[in-house]
């Protein structure tokens, strides 16, 4: 059975600009589950929302936690900012879309940590199952951790042209939504479409879910 999101016009003009009273207001209308399927419990509940407008998608996550796993700088690159390897050492929530992201084996991946470390990667799993770490998507992404509340509050914008085609609304985008907890993603590993665990559970997109747009 395919998994829906619905993904909602946003009013968003810029992530950067994105408060937390904004991240408090908007309806999650998905939450995300232990990768098995089981409901992950209420002290790292996770919820998500989608929004879009013609030139981004954007994805919003809000999370409680009890602890968290914040980058290490040391890992930075330089040049670009991206952080490698993020989700070894940092607690992350990740977006995993594309076109058609079931049958192509295409997509592409985004991370981002509590203190604002991203990393985007372009993935083929058809053929070559290649990883290019060295993609530029050119995404942006606002975090805020609220630690009086415990609760972590995550903002992804995804250009549509960076997944490999302009944005249409009658188009089949595919979508998976994950949080980790680093240490290769150590227990707390949740989904939105349940993938199960082993190697690389989180590369099967057959298990990916669709975008509906309102």
């Amino acid at each position: 059975m395919l998994n829906t999101i619905i993904c909602h016009r946003s009013e968003i003009t810029s992530i950067d600009n994105v408060e937390k009273e904004y991240f408090q207001s908007v309806d999650y209308n998905e939450k995300l589950q232990f990768a098995d399927g089981s409901p992950s419990p209420n002290s790292i509940r996770t919820q998500v929302r989608l929004e879009y407008s013609d030139s981004m998608l954007f994805v919003l996550f809000n999370g409680n936690y009890e602890q968290l796993n914040l980058s290490d700088t040391l890992y930075r690159d330089s040049s670009t900012g991206k952080t490698m390897k993020l989700w070894k050492h940092a607690d992350v929530v990740e977006v995993f879309v594309g076109p058609d992201a079931r049958h192509t084996k295409r997509y592409k991946e985004f991370q981002v940590s509590p203190d604002g470390a991203w990393l985007d990667i372009e993935q083929d799993r058809m053929l070559s199952k290649k990883s290019n770490h060295f993609w530029r998507s050119g995404f942006r992404s606002h975090s805020i951790i609220d630690e009086q509340e415990k609760k972590w509050y995550a903002g992804f914008a995804i250009p549509w042209i960076c997944l490999g085609e302009s944005f249409h609304r009658e188009r089949l985008w595919h979508i998976n939504l994950y949080r980790a907890k680093a240490e290769e993603h150590g227990l707390e590993l949740q989904s939105w479409c349940a993938t199960g665990y082993g190697d690389h559970c989180f590369h099967r997109p057959e298990k990916f879910g669709a975008i509906v747009f309102r």
